[in-house]
């Protein structure tokens, strides 16, 4: 009977230590950097491409009311993706079957959050709902709690603090209609947060081509429903806000959230929500150049200090955890 192992071969010794040699593993740390490096471009590119959504979408709320406007904007999306997983071949049934409840979860998280976004968005100014949109990292810290039983540090609990600050900020002495718009805008991204969750969860093995048209499909239908049940909705072709409600909704729902999720191979959600941190500026720029619109300056100051504030946050969860291993 043998005890030991067998003695290995001098083959298998020079790949062992080939395998553990500096060269190999300085290569290995820089090919994680790279994946880490391609994983940021796609967020940053992602908030350019995203923050449209918000300038687009104020306009041509203007022209439909968010009943209306919510079909049609899911629904360009819908087709826009449709016709990009034709062209991506049969692949997508084995994706869909794999993850079909995270991607059902995608869906329906996105056309509730989207459904209260924008009609909160039809009493606000861009700018202000962007900056609202970062409540999204101190829902994310509360779902972790709640069903991951994670813990809060001082450095947690200060960043939470502060985003907090910042919307009481933003909402001091806002008038009876804006309050409205800033309650629909903060519950909607309670279901925003489980939205990027779903789709962390997805990701892994589905293609972010797959992923977006399920997400728009399952968002159409959530969409329609609530314009049935509503019995307000009513479509009035107008040629100026038409033409943007169907840009803004390829930009930002389809080619936007896409290079969004496509990130996430590469990084984790925290590294994510800190690039999606800056997009509040973003559609301050937007704004101002589109729409002429700007935030007071009591909004604006309470818009920064919840930006300082999701920065605290997702820097020290960074520092607690350790960083998701890469997805091929």
């Amino acid at each position: 009977m043998r005890l030991l192992p067998p003695p290995a071969s001098g083959e298998a010794l020079r790949q062992g230590k080939a395998r553990c040699s500096p060269d190999s593993a300085r290569q290995a740390a820089a090919n994680i950097g790279a994946r880490r490096y391609k994983g940021l471009l796609l967020a940053i590119a992602g908030v350019v491409l995203v923050s449209v959504n918000f300038v687009t979408a104020k306009y041509a709320l203007t022209g439909y009311n968010s009943f209306t406007f919510l079909p049609l904007w899911f629904g360009t999306a819908s087709v826009a993706s449709t016709v990009y997983v034709l062209l991506y071949g049969p692949a997508w049934r084995a994706q869909v079957r794999r993850n079909l409840w995270p991607l059902l979860g995608v869906g329906f998280t996105n056309g509730i959050a989207g459904a209260m976004i924008f009609a909160g968005l039809a009493y606000l100014d861009p700018s202000v709902t962007a900056f609202l949109a970062r409540s999204g990292a101190l829902y994310a810290m509360v779902l972790g709690y709640i069903f991951l039983g994670e813990r809060f540090s001082l450095q947690c609990l200060a960043g939470m603090a502060l985003i907090l600050a910042g919307v009481v900020l933003i909402t001091y002495s806002s008038a009876a209609s804006e309050l409205v718009g800033v309650v629909l805008v903060l519950v909607g991204y309670i279901f925003g947060s489980l939205n990027y969750l779903f789709g962390k969860k997805a990701i892994g093995d589905t293609n972010p081509v797959v992923l977006i048209w399920m997400r728009s499909l399952v968002s159409l239908v959530v969409a329609l429903a609530v314009a049935v049940i509503s019995g307000r909705f009513n479509f009035q072709f107008s040629a100026s806000h038409l033409s943007v409600l169907v840009l803004g909704a390829l930009i930002g729902p389809f080619l936007g959230q896409m290079v969004s999720f496509y990130s996430l191979r590469y990084i984790g959600l925290s590294e994510l929500e800190m690039m999606r941190a800056t997009q509040p500026l973003m559609v301050l720029i937007y704004a101002l150049v589109f729409l002429g619109m700007l935030p007071n300056l009591r909004q604006g100051l309470g818009g920064g200090v919840a930006i300082i504030g999701v920065i605290l946050l997702i820097r020290a969860r960074s520092v607690e955890r350790a960083p998701l291993p890469p997805t091929n």
